[in-house]
């Protein structure tokens, strides 16, 4: 979880036990079994949200790999075509060479990949009988729709992952808004209910502060210099 994610719930069930503990008196005070049930029900609600959306990072973890992967298959094939033009026409017939985008930047974007693939496809089909005598088949022609038809499926069910992802984000970080309302309310009434009773107020208290206090080292007293005489 993140770390407000974790410290709220660590926090809410902390109080979730206090309240339980003087039920009674928060019951006169205006919040009664139904108000602490939909307050559990609330710590819940978060701890599923939160999973959920761990778990749509998760998948956008992997429609990544699957897309990297893809974009991968295709260099190669990119490439491929350009070392069997070098094979056919030699490194210096610069125009050959050039139709076939030797030289050309790294391809690193989907959208750039996808419109290369489209275009050397073209090239290679309009030399394939110099290509085949150089290693470059049919079959390897063929490859460029197939290629292209996975890069295009994966960069979209990646997209799509990640606006997922987003949404989960969302819908976790609203469930999260809605306890820490909750918390927030449980220690008013408190305060009002406790307001004569430190003790009992004390431990409806954050224990996140009281954590982050403990760990707060006290300065050491500097030591007055000795005056030489």
């Amino acid at each position: 979880m993140p770390t407000y994610v974790d410290e709220l719930i660590q926090e809410a069930n902390a109080l979730s036990g206090v309240m339980d503990k003087y039920s009674t008196q928060l019951a006169d005070a205006g919040f009664g079994e139904p108000e602490r049930n939909e307050y559990k029900l609330a710590v819940a609600d978060l701890l599923a949200k939160d999973s959920a959306q761990k778990n749509s990072i998760e998948i956008v973890r992997q429609k990544t790999t699957v897309q990297n992967d893809a974009m991968t298959e295709a260099l190669e094939l990119f490439r491929t075509v350009q070392i069997a033009a070098r094979a056919a026409y030699g490194e210096n017939d610069k125009t050959m060479l050039k139709e076939f985008h030797v030289g050309k930047e790294k391809i690193n974007t989907v959208k750039v990949m996808t419109t290369e693939l489209a275009y050397m496809k073209g090239v290679a089909i309009k030399h394939q009988s110099d290509l085949a005598k150089n290693g470059f088949s049919a079959n390897d022609i063929t490859s460029f729709d197939t290629l292209s038809q996975n890069l295009v499926i994966a960069d979209t069910e990646q997209e799509n992952a990640k606006k997922a992802q987003a949404s989960a984000t969302a819908v976790r970080d609203k469930s999260w808004d809605n306890l820490q309302k909750l918390v927030k309310k449980v220690r008013n009434i408190a305060k009002v209910k406790f307001r004569k009773d430190e003790d009992i107020l004390n431990e409806f208290s954050s224990i996140t502060v009281k954590r982050n206090s403990a760990k707060v080292e006290t300065p050491a007293t500097p030591q007055a210099t000795e005056q030489k005489k």
